[in-house]
Parts: structure tokens; C-alpha cells; sequence
């Protein structure tokens, strides 16, 4: 049967000292379809993958424009980004309604401590039983761990607008921000080793929500 499913998957460009972020590169290595084939059927879902701007007003104007052109279908949406002390890969559970930059973003915004959206909640959870994801993901031979901080830059405020975005627009299934670390610690240290096990990692997290929303999908029609 057809399916209007479909993956978005987003990185940032480099930003600060760093002349490559991982978050792009793994981004834009994504297949252009995910395979949800099962003993009945085969069946696929589009990816589209996008490097957003390092800048606290783009990245979300471009992708709640990307969001909002896809209001008829059921969207999974996957942001990395880069978090340069970390060495696990890291799915994010909480964001926090709080901007507190350490350094400006690529346009030059260096905002005073505030809440992003005056009238919100103080912080959004991540409606994904992370747990669970960790040990498929796990199960699978990917290392991911969860983390309960997304920090206060470009990476949380995204997700934390996100978060509020699927609030108000059901079409939006699955949301999840997922830290890339600086330096991962297993591989056999070469760069493009640790590339590798990122990009197997995340297409193992997409693979496993895509089925989630599938599943949720066919429970309600």
C-alpha cells in the first residue's frame, strides 16, 4: 500500500573553530529512501536531508518552511549537530526553553540569556521512548547513549522550537535531536572510521522510527 511517509534528516554547517562539522557530512550520506519492507509487503519512505544554517533565526525559518510544505504527509524528522566535548553519539531528551550563548552564531547573534518563546513552557521532552530506541539501536552492534542536555546554542533552540512545532502540527510524528561528539571514542581513531560508525548509527535510529511511525500510522487507519 502506499505510504505518505517521510524522514527529514538536518545538520549544520561548520561554525565557530571548526572547518567541518560531522553533523553535515552524516546528513547529507543519507540514502534517499529507507527501506520499511516486511514478510507482507515492500515499502519505502523518502529521506531529505539539509545542512541548516549555524544562526539562531535561519535554521528555524528554514525548516519550519520545509515542515509546513509537507503538512499532507506524516514526517519523522532526525537534526543533528555537533557537540565538540562529547565522545558518545547522543539522542536528547529534554530542550530547553533558554538561549544562553557562549559565542555568537554564524550571522554574528550573540542574544542576552532570555526564554526563545516568551509564553512557552520552560523546557520540552522528546515524545520518543528513548530507552527503548537506545536498546534497538544497541542490539544492533550502533552505540548511541541519551542525554538530558542539549545544551543552550543553535543545537537546542532547533529542537526545542521543533518540539513545540509537533505540539501544534500532528503531522509531524517523531522529533529528535542527535549530538555527533567531537571525538568518538571507539573506531580505530581515523576520521572517516569514526564518520562511518556515525552514519551507520543514525540510518539504524532513522530505520527504527521510520518502522515506529509506520506501525503508528497503520494502528489508526
Amino acid at each position: 500500500m502506499p505510504i505518505d511517509l517521510e524522514i527529514i534528516v538536518t545538520g549544520f554547517d561548520p561554525f565557530g573553530e571548526f572547518s567541518v562539522n560531522p553533523s553535515e557530512i552524516v546528513a547529507a550520506s543519507m540514502p534517499g529512501k529507507i527501506d520499511l519492507t516486511d514478510e507482507i509487503e515492500e515499502r519505502q519512505a523518502a529521506l531529505s536531508a539539509f545542512t541548516l544554517s549555524t544562526c539562531c533565526t535561519e535554521s528555524w525559518d528554514s525548516l519550519e518552511a520545509e515542515l509546513k510544505s509537507r503538512a499532507d504527509r506524516t514526517i519523522v524528522l532526525v537534526m543533528l549537530g555537533l557537540a565538540e566535548p562529547r565522545g558518545e553519539i547522543e539522542m536528547e531528551r529534554v530542550a530547553l526553553n533558554l538561549r544562553d550563548y557562549r559565542f555568537a552564531d554564524n550571522k554574528g547573534h550573540q542574544p542576552p540569556v532570555e526564554k526563545i518563546v516568551e509564553q512557552a513552557e520552560n523546557a520540552l521532552f522528546s515524545l520518543i521512548d528513548l530507552k527503548s530506541l537506545k536498546e534497538k539501536i544497541t542490539e544492533k552492534g550502533c552505540p548511541i547513549s541519551v542525554s538530558n542536555h542539549a545544551g543552550t546554542y543553535v543545537c537546542n533552540e532547533i529542537y526545542f522550537r521543533s518540539l513545540l512545532y509537533q505540539k501544534e502540527n500532528p503531522h509531524l510524528s517523531k522529533t529528535l535531536f542527535v549530538h555527533l561528539p567531537g571525538n568518538l571514542e571507539i573506531g580505530d581513531g581515523s576520521d572517516e572510521e569514526k564518520l562511518s560508525i556515525m552514519r551507520a548509527t543514525v540510518l539504524t535510529l532513522i530505520e527504527e522510527l521510520a518502522k515506529e511511525s509506520l506501525h503508528e500510522m497503520e494502528t489508526l487507519a
